[in-house]
């Protein structure tokens, strides 16, 4: 998947985000370097979601400023390939996707930032194509 980079120096993408309430509802979403969770949505755009509240944890924000926020369970989509996921709700407009989300999905992510593009890929390990390497 190819993209142009916003204003803000951003890549963009949109994924599905569900819970066990609600099928899924496509999401654009800023893919953000610097937050290291997965998901940080807004409450307002969360509750419709039907997710399953499980804990509250308390966030280090860039201006070093804290954030308490409640945890919830979801499920993301992305290319086809769904995975159960931690989603923070925040008090913000815009939904991040942070380095644990990339991770979680196997995703490469390349930035181009003289051209003002991006590439992000999902590996074909996280389809389960992966094959075992033969030592000989």
């Amino acid at each position: 998947m190819n993209g142009i980079l916003n204003p803000n120096q951003s890549p963009k993408i949109t994924i599905d985000l569900y819970g066990s309430l609600s099928k899924p509802q496509s999401f654009e979403v800023v893919i953000d370097t610097g937050f290291t969770g997965g998901i940080s949505m807004p409450l307002i755009k969360a509750l419709p979601l039907g997710l399953v509240l499980f804990s509250t944890a308390t966030f280090t924000l860039a201006d070093g400023s804290k954030e308490n926020t409640f945890l919830c369970l979801g499920m993301a989509r992305v290319n086809g390939i769904q995975k159960s996921v931690i989603i923070s709700l925040n008090k913000g407009n815009d939904i991040l996707i942070g380095t644990e989300f990339l991770s979680s999905f196997n995703i490469k992510l390349e930035l181009d930032y003289k051209n003002k593009t991006f590439d992000f890929n999902i590996s074909n390990e996280t389809l389960g194509n992966h094959q075992p390497k033969t030592i000989l």
